[in-house]
């Protein structure tokens, strides 16, 4: 047993990160424990990094509040709910963005529908409005943002299928009950 660690300790990092890359967070920290080789391969930011990427579906940039990939992997580990409280139905295909008001009372989304939903946040989400589709047939909205005090909403899209000219529409709303 000691021939067989002492092997895998004169294996070089290069070889250890790839074996590495297929292990899960909770196998990552747990191999790091072995030796010190070990340890500083298996707290290398590529790993976590690529860690994050697969739990939230998407390549994105490091936030600015944190300092390592590790730490973003385990805030979302450990400290965001990812259990399905609520099946909210509405649009009719692709959600494309989503985004909170300042206060959180409110969320928007927008879609490949064409459509721009409002849903009053709590301890359920109710749909409050729906603006859209736009145009005929609806087109792709794309993003949407509430001002600061929540009386208007601000929704953006295409303006056709395949934009190669730049044109998109930009559209503001009231939202209702403020």
């Amino acid at each position: 047993m000691a021939n067989a660690l002492a092997l895998f300790q004169q294996l070089p990092d290069s070889i250890l990160l790839h074996v590495f890359s297929f292990l899960d967070g909770a196998s990552l920290v747990r191999t790091s424990s072995v030796c010190q080789q070990w340890y500083d391969v298996a707290y290398d930011e590529v790993l976590w990094r690529n860690l994050v990427h697969q739990k939230i579906q998407k390549h994105a940039p490091l936030p600015t509040d944190k300092h390592s990939w590790r730490e973003e992997y385990k805030r979302l580990a450990y400290h965001i709910p990812s259990y399905l409280s609520q099946d909210v139905a509405g649009h009719e295909d692709e959600i494309y963005f989503l985004t909170f008001s300042p206060s959180g009372k409110f969320l928007a989304s927008v879609g490949k529908d064409g459509t721009c939903r409002v849903w009053n946040y709590g301890s359920t989400i109710t749909l409050q409005n729906t603006v859209g589709p736009f145009f005929n047939p609806p087109l792709k909205t794309r993003f949407c943002e509430f001002n600061e005090s929540e009386t208007l909403l601000m929704v953006t899209g295409l303006t056709q299928l395949f934009d190669f000219e730049g044109s998109i529409f930009v559209a503001v709303f009231s939202v209702p009950g403020r």
